[in-house]
This record gives C-alpha cells, sequence and structure tokens, in this order.
C-alpha cells in the first residue's frame, strides 16, 4: 500500500481490514494526518521567515581591532597655539598636518582592571607652516600609546614620542634648521564603522636644538587634534 504525505512517500504494509467500511476510513484518518502535519510545516516555515526579518543585524565588532599584531593608520589635523605668551616675538602658532602607522604589539592585557587595553607604538611624519610670519615644519617621531579599552567604542589613550624636525623658524628663539621635537598628549579614538575610527585629543609640542646653538628659546604649543584612524 502507498500513502503520499507532504511530498513524500511513505511505504507501510497494508493492514488486514475487516472490510471496506475499515478501509475508507484508515485511509481518510492518513489523509487527515498529512494534511495536519503539512500545514504544520507550513506554519513552523513562516514563523522562522518573520523571526529571521525582524531580527536586526548586529553592528560590526570593533573587538579585532585590539588583538596583538594589529596594524593602523591615522590621518590627523592639528591646529597648535603657542603657550609661551611673550609679546616680544613671533607668536609660533602652527597648522599642521600628520600621518601615523601604528602597531599593537601587546594584544589586550589587565583584563577585569581599570587599565584593561593594549599598548602601541606608531610612527609619525608631520608637516606644516607658522601662520605668521610664513615659516615650514616638518618632522618625524615615534609614539608610544597606551589604549585604555571602555568597550568596543570608546578607547582613550595616553601617548609620547621624541624625534627631529626641520624649521626656518629662525631668530629670535631658534637658530638651527635641524631641531630635536617632543610631544605628548592624550585623547580618545571613537568607532563609526566596521573599520573606521574617529580620532580626537591634545598635545604639548616643544621644538629646540638641544643647545646645540644659541638662541635656542624654543617654540612650544598647545595642539589641537582632530582625524580618522583605519585598523587593518
Amino acid at each position: 500500500m502507498m500513502v503520499v504525505c507532504y511530498s513524500r512517500t511513505l511505504e507501510i504494509p497494508k493492514p488486514d481490514f475487516g472490510s471496506v467500511k475499515e478501509e475508507v476510513e484508515f485511509m481518510n484518518y492518513s489523509l487527515i494526518s498529512c494534511a495536519l502535519l503539512g500545514l504544520a510545516s507550513l506554519q513552523a516555515r513562516a514563523d522562522l521567515t518573520v523571526t529571521t526579518e525582524s531580527t536586526p543585524a548586529a553592528p560590526p565588532s570593533a573587538e579585532g581591532h585590539f588583538l596583538k599584531g594589529t596594524w593602523s593608520v591615522a590621518a590627523l589635523l592639528i591646529g597648535a597655539l603657542d603657550i609661551r605668551g611673550k609679546t616680544d616675538r613671533p607668536a609660533h602658532d602652527l597648522g599642521l598636518a600628520s600621518i601615523q602607522a601604528g602597531y599593537n604589539f601587546t594584544g589586550l592585557q589587565g583584563e577585569s582592571t581599570w587599565y584593561y587595553g593594549y599598548w602601541q607604538i606608531a610612527g609619525e611624519v608631520f608637516g606644516g607652516a607658522q601662520f605668521s610670519p610664513r615659516r615650514y615644519v616638518v618632522g618625524a617621531l615615534p609614539v608610544l600609546s597606551y589604549n585604555f579599552v571602555v568597550n568596543d567604542n570608546w578607547v582613550p589613550y595616553i601617548e609620547g614620542g621624541a624625534g627631529v624636525a626641520f624649521t626656518d623658524i629662525g631668530h629670535p628663539d631658534l637658530s638651527t634648521t635641524f631641531q630635536f621635537t617632543e610631544q605628548g598628549g592624550v585623547g580618545f579614538r571613537y568607532h563609526l564603522d566596521a573599520n573606521t575610527w574617529l580620532r580626537v585629543g591634545s598635545r604639548v609640542l616643544h621644538i629646540s636644538n638641544g643647545g646645540i646653538k644659541e638662541p635656542n628659546t624654543g617654540v612650544t604649543t598647545a595642539n589641537v587634534i582632530l582625524g580618522l584612524e583605519w585598523f587593518y
């Protein structure tokens, strides 16, 4: 005996019916059972479709950006204001731009502590000009930072570095083209999308020649930083 149920064929032994009436009743019962199974299957598929369509996609996770061996590249705009406050010489207000390439060399550490985060070493090149009188400034330096992972979206950091710079600012505060530069600051990253972060921060930047030649008063500025950073 063959019974067709919801597009599948089931082979079952034909029972020994005592009469035609019993056989008809058995066939009716089989058809009703198949119909109920089909309706239940269709309802289950409909429920699954509604659940799938109504569940929003999870936002991209930034967890992979904190792993050891992760690289990042940042493009930063920097406004630098002279903080020496003297009126008998030019104000060394600067407009700068920089590119920074960083490498996470520790991965996450300090789990369940206030300093949960990672160390990053970066190389930075910067360039720009003094507004008045117009003078150029360029430089390069390594930057070491510690990044506090508050959550997947907010990562405050502290940083510091020292390197070399070249400028024609000259007298009365500088006397050589070759200079040394030091900087330190704080800031934060905010997760925008899968690989992109917003960078906001502040620094203190100092430029002088280390006593190679006088005068060497130096240039010291307070910097405001705004930019984007991409992780790979």
